[in-house]
């Protein structure tokens, strides 16, 4: 976030993010399973996206980034869910890795992320994976 060279808003980035995390992010995190690897620290992206697709209109403005599943987003009304429906739910509808066998560690995964960034924001997200400094 604090680089100046970065020419495009956070926001921006996130935009579309139920087409961009299924190439770049699922499909990384079902190779790294694969290969035996932990795909902890890949979850902790479509976690964050969840939470901020969550956040728009509250500490985000609607506006601030654009997914083309919006309506449907907004529809599912995940502040109400637990972590894990609210994941399922969005794996669900935006297809992610809707036929890997790897899905339902995944959606473990994210859950999990999702529930330490709800109740203790990033800074216990990122001690979760080990992450130190995190800035809130």
């Amino acid at each position: 976030y604090s680089n100046t060279a970065l020419a495009h808003r956070t926001g921006q980035i996130a935009n579309d993010g139920s087409q961009k995390l299924p190439q770049r992010i699922v499909a990384a995190a079902m190779e790294r399973m694969s290969a035996g690897a932990p795909p902890a620290h890949l979850m902790l992206v479509v976690a964050a996206w969840i939470a901020a697709c969550e956040a728009r209109g509250e500490a985000l403005p609607e506006s601030h980034f654009t997914d083309p599943l919006d309506l449907a987003l907004a529809a599912l009304d995940t502040r109400h869910l637990s972590a894990g429906k609210t994941v399922a739910a969005v794996f669900d509808l935006a297809g992610f890795a809707k036929d890997g066998a790897e899905r339902l560690t995944l959606i473990d995964l994210a859950a999990a992320h999702l529930e330490r960034l709800r109740q203790g924001g990033v800074a216990a997200a990122f001690t979760a994976l080990g992450i130190q400094g995190a800035k809130t």
